[in-house]
């Protein structure tokens, strides 16, 4: 969303952190170009002429750093490897959005300490809901307080008639205290639309309320950030 509010979508790369069942690649619609079996073995290969080489670009100019989906062994992917994969792209990247795997890896603190902003998505649902706090708490006792986390609630739909169990928005305000980004509107039609395109979704319609929504979060972050105590300068990864 920022790199289309600011037209750079070249500085920005997506990276798929599941190497076993990641799905960026096809939400895009680009071909996996991440040659893990070539630099797992020895990760101090990977230099920026590599990593060029291995990244895919997708017509607006996104980069995409994403592996094909194998069943290979998760120790597979060291932790030597991800710290290489990650300081390659920051360094090439202003900004770095990472999609992590479901599970809890080796490297998995390690990647969220490092990062500068951490966002858990959920649904408007009591199961989503109680496993973003149960994983909120669970990487907060993991990483400490240091680690900024939010969660974003996604398909959110306020409901005008209610219903005595239906989950208001009131609900993951009280969940989550000093934690919640946001909430998303949902629009099933237009997302799949975007996904089965491999397009962003403002290539379909451009000022959609999901658009303006991700934007709300996203700027509010933003000014935390520059309300914050300045730290030394770094690329941004989230």
């Amino acid at each position: 969303v920022l790199a289309r509010k600011t037209g750079q979508f070249q500085s920005t790369c997506l990276v798929d952190m599941d190497f076993q069942c990641g799905a960026v690649a096809d939400y895009v619609d680009v071909t996996p170009n991440l040659q893990l079996d070539e630099v797992a073995p020895s990760p101090d290969r990977l230099d920026t002429q590599l990593l060029e080489v291995m990244l895919s670009r997708h017509e607006t100019g996104l980069a995409v750093l994403a592996a094909d989906n194998a069943l290979r062994p998760y120790d597979e992917v060291s932790q030597d490897l991800v710290a290489r994969l990650l300081d390659m792209a920051s360094m090439k990247f202003d900004s770095v959005v990472l999609d992590m795997p479901r599970v809890w890896l080796p490297w998995s603190e390690a990647v969220l300490r490092g990062s500068d902003r951490v966002f858990i998505v959920t649904e408007m649902t009591v199961p989503g809901l109680r496993q973003a706090r149960r994983l909120l708490d669970a990487i907060r006792g993991q990483c400490g307080d240091e680690t900024d986390i939010s969660v974003i609630v996604n398909r959110f739909r306020q409901s005008l008639l209610g219903g005595i169990n239906a989950v208001k928005k009131r609900d993951a305000e009280q969940l989550f205290p000093g934690h919640l980004a946001g909430f998303v509107s949902e629009d099933y039609r237009l997302v799949r639309e975007a996904i089965d395109r491999g397009v962003p979704l403002c290539q379909i319609e451009k000022n959609h309320r999901i658009l303006k929504d991700l934007e709300e979060i996203l700027c509010a972050e933003r000014t935390q950030v520059s309300a914050a105590p300045a730290p030394a300068p770094a690329r941004s990864r989230a």
